[in-house]
């Protein structure tokens, strides 16, 4: 499960992660939703899609919605993929074969039940810079209407290496320089799951933060502080 996001930085870093430049509008864009230090989903987040071979950055939903899809309550449940199961599953497949992308974060969180509570941690990279996170995109038209909709689901995994003593699933994060292989490679059920075990980021730098952000509607930048719980 991954359901909380965080993006703390400015849009150069983005820019630079992900080699795109956005253009006035969206840098605007960006400015008006950034930075969000308790990221839920619903919520936009920049994106990376590939599309026709080639790519575009824009802003997209969170919780994907099938192209097929009568309404938008089913992004409620597509808030995640899991990478065991994605090339199967009608709601995910067409988008694994065909629209793939990379989120822009710099952390997210997740909860470990300690005692009769549960613990909300920040997991990030060591220098707590911008990482992507692989995922699925879809275009939604609302049926009757010529309203367009971009919608995003994150790609998770099975925990490795120390995050596991966290939570058993987490995002599959790559290496830049496996972008592009990730974008456009068309994946065997043997080379997806090769893939995403062999090269996915593991994550080794968590810790404690107030449980303040266990309510989405706390937004501020003392949520990505470290508490001692």
């Amino acid at each position: 499960m991954c359901g909380r996001l965080t993006l703390s930085s400015d849009y150069k870093k983005v820019e630079s992660l992900l080699e795109k430049k956005m253009n006035v509008d969206q840098i605007d864009y960006f400015n008006d939703l950034f930075p969000n230090y308790n990221g839920a989903p619903t919520q936009f987040f920049p994106v990376l899609a590939n599309s026709n071979d080639e790519s575009h950055f824009s802003f997209m939903k969170w919780g994907l919605i099938p192209f097929w899809a009568k309404d938008e309550k089913i992004a409620y449940k597509t808030i995640n993929a899991r990478a065991e199961s994605v090339m199967e599953k009608p709601s995910f497949r067409a988008a694994f074969s065909k629209r793939r992308c990379l989120i822009a974060v710099d952390g997210y969180y997740e909860w470990k039940k300690e005692s009769a509570d549960k613990q909300p941690y920040r997991i990030c990279l060591e220098d707590e810079s911008v990482f992507a996170l692989c995922g699925l995109w879809e275009r939604w038209k609302k049926p009757g209407t010529e309203s367009i909709l971009e919608t995003f689901t994150i790609i998770t995994m099975p925990s490795s290496g120390p995050l596991s003593s966290i939570h058993d699933r987490m995002p599959l994060s790559i290496s830049e320089k496996l972008f592009e292989v990730w974008l456009t490679n068309e994946f065997s059920k043997k080379d997806w799951e090769e893939f995403f075990r062999e090269h996915s980021t593991l994550f080794s730098n968590f810790y404690k933060v107030s449980k303040s952000v266990n309510y989405v509607r706390n937004n501020f930048p003392e949520l990505i502080e470290r508490t001692d719980g």
